[in-house]
């Protein structure tokens, strides 16, 4: 990527030389940092020059060789890039129409990216200085780059660690837009001839003027919050009710469009010119990320329809969690109205109200990734309060994730293995997570150049902190072994020395349980986010429906021996706080076959010889309880969990 070349040392720089030429002709990929590594290892910045000369020249060429092979449709050609849904071969015919705007943005491009390289190479400069210096022209680029680089600064697999950390502070440099504009955009959006609001202080009060009736009572005079996409106002239905208006600013779609395609004609240059390599595939893999998230996002009736399924899905298992309601007759694809949540940000917060916003919200959370898969992914402390009942509000549903049964089983099995320190069997976790590709016992292929050491010998010495050493996080001499933020890091660094992928869905999933830790430590530094997940995890992997089998028998295996071990008295503790007929229900269902079995071998002593007979007369006395519970309400499904474990008896 354009920013990955930013850094000498990029990662992306030394991935594996073989080049693999893509099975697809023309594929919109690259390695640039490549391009600039080779250019700054020679001293001489002219190979680059060529490339995005190339890139120029090479557009009208793409565009012959497309209409040649009939790929270029007269509707593709004609139609504007469309919010909600990423098209790449829609962008190439729209923009292509065009090639002198597309090549003055190009020019704006690699001169801002040029410099940004240039200051971050220039070493007599304070680091704190060279990194401010970077994200000024990186945010000058506007939204695209700067969603972009934040993407990469979670991404070590593309940046160096030093670059990743100067990203990811980055915020876009984007003012507020003339309050005017935003209120023609509602106008345009609703076809509305009469006055937008009856009441609206300030020098745009005139609204009350016009003629018919407004589409709402009130509106503030200045918006309360601006960003990168949007602006929102305060305002009032004509009913009374109290709403928050989100406008998007002017001209995004557009501006967004063509950025994806300046960056896919840079890309398809490079790769014309240098061949396509491994690099190639993950350049091209998160430039579609991102732009398929920033598509979604610019369409306002999908982030609607997004906190729609939310309370669908998690209104009735999260009661102490607020969404607002969507107001459809004030929402269009540029607009979005929903009623105003009353509350205080984290900032506003003491330690015991903090403290309690993160036991609101880490179990539901917890209760996405486990249940539906349907997660809110952007959980910045802008996007939650604390209402004023004590209630959790959560707000901003552009960013979500669905996950698959397999990344959800896969994630529990790594939760609970994580809680029983079981650290090599995360290995068989991370490939049904889809972090490591190599099925590989020796995992030999996810070695880079010059590395020796097994990747599950290298997780496990990273999260024991060598020799069985408790792990502590930078020089805050807190124990951090159990947050998932340490997870997030070692496993950042280990991408330096081995092949892996950090899926997009597993980022915005550990920055949102990283963005809770933070909150909680600053309250609470004995916070253990893996204790308030994990009877989640053990229910994921109690009714387990997809193929992660794997994981999911070592994650079995291990939860079954560390319950009758002394480390085990947590798992013991949250085995015991869950509800017990829903317990018998998970264990009585067709995917906790293989926990039965652990259960039943560990219950007769067969598993773990050198347990202690104590705890595996605890465990019996626990499980009791928990038939006895369930039996009063549910008689004949204990009776059925009981069958089943008769059944698992027979030879």
């Amino acid at each position: 990527m354009a920013l990955a070349a930013i850094s000498g040392e990029a990662p992306l720089s030394v991935l594996k030389p073989q080049a693999v030429r893509s099975s697809r002709q023309g594929a919109h990929s690259a390695g640039l940092s490549g391009t600039f590594a080779t250019a700054r290892g020679t001293g001489n910045l002219k190979l680059a020059g060529r490339v995005w000369l190339q890139a120029g020249l090479l557009v009208p060429l793409a565009r012959r060789r497309r209409r040649t092979r009939g790929l270029r449709t007269a509707s593709a050609a004609s139609s504007a890039p469309v919010a909600g849904k990423y098209d790449g071969p829609a962008l190439d015919a729209y923009y292509g129409k065009n090639p002198l705007r597309a090549v003055s943005r190009l020019v704006e491009v690699v001169s801002r990216i040029n410099a940004a390289r240039t200051a971050w190479q220039d070493e007599a400069q304070p680091q704190q200085q060279r990194g401010q210096r970077l994200r000024d022209e990186v945010s000058s680029l506007g939204t695209v780059f700067v969603k972009l680089a934040q993407t990469m600064a979670t991404r070590s697999d593309l940046v160096t660690k030093e670059l990743g950390r100067e990203l990811r502070v980055l915020q876009d440099s984007m003012g507020r837009f003339p309050d005017e504009v935003a209120l023609e955009t509602i106008r345009e959006e609703f076809e509305w001839t009469g006055p937008v609001a009856a009441r609206r202080p300030g020098p745009e009060g005139h609204e009350a003027s016009k003629d018919g009736e407004p589409l709402f009572a009130s509106l503030s005079a200045e918006p309360v919050a601006a960003a990168s996409l949007a602006q929102v106002y305060r305002g009032n239905l004509l009913d009374g009710r109290e709403v928050a208006v989100k406008v998007q600013r002017p001209g995004l779609a557009d501006q967004v469009g063509l950025d994806f395609y300046v960056l896919r004609q840079m890309l398809s240059a490079v790769n014309a010119v240098m061949g396509a390599t491994r690099s190639s595939e993950i350049a091209e893999s998160v430039l579609s990320e991102v732009a398929d998230g920033l598509f979604a996002e610019i369409d306002f009736t999908m982030e609607g329809q997004h906190i729609e399924k939310f309370m669908d899905l998690y209104g009735a298992d999260c009661p102490d969690v607020v969404v607002p309601e969507v107001i459809w007759s004030r929402t269009r694809l540029k607009v979005l109205t929903t009623t105003w949540l009353l509350g205080r940000k984290p900032r506003d917060l003491n330690a015991q109200e903090k403290l309690r916003m993160v036991n609101l919200a880490a179990p539901c959370l917890s209760l996405q990734l486990m249940g539906a898969g349907f997660v809110h992914c952007d959980p910045h402390e802008g996007n939650m309060m604390l209402l004023e009942d004590g209630r959790l509000g959560l707000i901003d549903f552009g960013l979500v994730a669905q996950m698959t049964d397999v990344h959800q089983e896969s994630m529990a099995s790594a939760i609970l293995s994580l809680l029983a320190e079981d650290y090599r069997a995360l290995v068989p976790c991370f490939r049904g997570m889809g972090i490591l590709s190599s099925q590989r016992d020796d995992d030999e292929d996810l070695k880079r150049p010059g590395e020796t050491q097994p990747f599950a010998e290298a997780l496990e010495e990273a999260l024991t902190g060598g020799g069985g050493g408790r792990l502590v996080q930078e020089s805050a001499g807190l124990d951090r072994r159990r947050a998932f933020g340490q997870l997030y890091e070692e496993l950042s660094n280990l991408a330096f020395r081995y092949y892996f992928t950090l899926p997009s869905y597993y980022i915005l999933v550990m920055r949102s349980f990283v963005t809770l830790e933070g909150i909680a430590f600053g309250a609470d530094p004995d916070f253990n986010m893996y204790t308030t997940s994990s009877p989640y995890a053990f229910r994921r992997l109690l009714a387990q429906q997809a193929s992660a089998k794997e994981a999911a028998r070592l994650a079995t295996k291990t939860v079954a021996e560390v319950l009758l071990a002394a480390e085990g008295e947590e798992l013991r503790e949250i085995l015991a706080s869950l509800d017990s007929t829903e317990l018998v229900e998970d264990l009585a269902s067709k995917g906790a076959a293989p926990f039965r079995r652990a259960a039943l071998s560990a219950a007769l002593g067969r598993m773990r010889p050198t347990s202690d007979r104590q705890h595996r007369r605890q465990l019996r006395r626990m499980m009791r309880r928990h038939l006895s519970r369930a039996a009063q309400r549910r008689p004949l499904l204990v009776a059925k969990l009981l069958l089943q474990l008769l059944r698992a008896l027979l030879p």
